[in-house]
């Protein structure tokens, strides 16, 4: 799971820099920048602070966040065959999410 990439892919799409965000969320810059590079874990509060500053809801971060390698190998194909799909259907629903979807599927 890659929380830092995604929080740092957000973060550049909502053109904020990591003090920016750091100080809306009231965290410390340094703390957010090891985030991102997956120094560091992140609190599910803040977590949630940072979605909501980002208005992207926080169950499309976890989902967006999903790497191949954390899917159990007898259920990576069909992991592989919905992604897609609902990679789609969120960007519908949640049209502020899109760059974020076309980091998780980049066209071929």
């Amino acid at each position: 799971m890659n929380l830092g990439k995604v929080i740092r892919v957000l973060r550049k799409q909502a053109k904020m820099s990591q003090n920016d965000l750091a100080k809306v969320c009231g965290l410390s810059q340094p703390y957010l920048s090891l985030v991102e590079k997956n120094e560091r874990d992140i609190h599910t509060t803040s977590l949630k602070t940072i979605c909501e500053a980002l208005n992207v809801p926080l169950p499309i971060v976890y989902f967006m966040a999903i790497e191949k390698e954390d899917i159990p190998d007898d259920r990576r194909q069909a992991y592989e065959l919905l992604s897609p799909h609902l990679t789609s259907m969120m960007q519908e629903i949640f049209p502020t999410s899109k760059g974020l979807m076309e980091f998780k599927n980049p066209p071929i």
